[in-house]
């Protein structure tokens, strides 16, 4: 696709209009939040940190949304990621977004960003993630109405008397508060992530190579493989591959022999595919990813706790988190 539309001014202006809309909207809500805070008597020491915990816990994740933006801005150019990845999109939807279009499309024949791709992957990108701010607009009220009440109800407990944490002790050990349910979910859920993610890297261990197609996100694949082609059965096409010391095709089926870059090329009477692949051995980064973050994450707990480093508690998920990306683009 020619990205003059992709990357023309009234993008950029529309991408400026956006960004400028959400400063705004960040600004008045914090001005909000602490007037509201001070009216309500919070210790300033509090807020304080939750300041410095909202500032690191938005610029640390915005490395990895740049990220983000110039992994997609190849192939879409800079002010639509731009838009998507500053509002409420994430690398990994906008991504999957925009491929199921071009593979959508590729069925039907076209095999490259046409303006009209362009258009419609804009429009599934938008349109796919509206469920959370429809549920917002019209189920947030009664949600925030339910917190209210019971944050009242608890209140109200406080001021009749001083909640007791309930405490388990054996023998002369410290006392040590009741696990709460919902730290229990929350750990919960956050590891029944984690699991999911490697047991997803694990199913991949059959397959042998990374493939890339082009700018596409890569998948893994055994050493042959079937090519998603436009072509029917009745269509008679020549294969060609511009290194068979990297990987042979026969039927629309490559046969991969090393690690390399190939152009394989299908021709009929009717027209010409071509794939630019890019081979590499499969990788096993998300994993590797995980323990290294996990373990950066014990040892500046260990720092926090035991060399009495207390600044490490609003900066150690962050720092955990830019270990695990430079550890991510080390390997992959």
């Amino acid at each position: 696709m020619d990205l003059k539309i992709a990357n023309s001014w009234w993008m950029y202006l529309l991408g400026i209009i956006v960004v400028v809309f959400v400063l705004i909207g960040c600004l008045f809500f914090i001005i909000r939040a602490y007037k509201e805070a001070k009216e309500n008597n919070m210790d300033l020491k509090m807020l304080k940190k939750v300041v410095v915990n909202s500032i690191s816990f938005t610029i640390l994740p915005s490395i990895s949304i740049l990220i983000g933006i110039v992994a997609l801005s190849g192939s879409l150019g800079v002010p639509l990621p731009w838009i998507r990845l500053t509002v409420i999109g994430a690398l990994h939807y906008e991504g999957t977004a925009a491929q199921t279009v071009i593979d959508a499309f590729k069925s039907l024949g076209i095999t490259s960003i046409t303006n009209e791709v362009f258009v419609t992957i804009a429009f599934v990108m938008t349109l796919g993630i509206l469920t959370g701010p429809i549920y917002c607009l019209f189920g947030f009220k009664a949600f925030d109405k339910k917190v209210l009440s019971k944050a009242k109800a608890t209140e109200d407990k406080v001021e009749v008397k001083e909640e007791k944490e309930e405490v388990v002790e054996d023998k002369n050990e410290k006392r040590k508060p009741k696990r709460k349910i919902g730290q229990t979910l929350f750990d919960a859920v956050f590891i029944a992530m984690i699991c999911s993610f490697l047991a997803v890297d694990t199913v991949k261990i059959a397959s042998d190579y990374r493939l890339q197609n082009g700018n596409n996100s890569y998948e893994y694949v055994s050493e042959n493989h079937e090519l998603n082609t436009s072509f029917t059965e009745e269509d008679i096409v020549v294969w060609v591959s511009s290194d068979e010391s990297v990987a042979t095709v026969e039927d629309g089926v490559i046969h991969i022999l090393k690690e390399g870059s190939v152009v394989i090329t299908g021709t009929s009477e009717d027209f010409t595919e071509t794939y630019n692949l890019t081979l590499t051995k499969k990788t096993y980064m998300p994993t590797v990813v995980i323990i290294v973050t996990f373990i950066a994450m014990g040892i500046f707990d260990f720092i926090e706790k035991k060399l009495k480093q207390k600044w490490l508690g609003s900066f150690g998920l962050g720092l955990s988190m830019l270990v695990g990306m430079a550890i991510a683009v080390l390997i992959g």
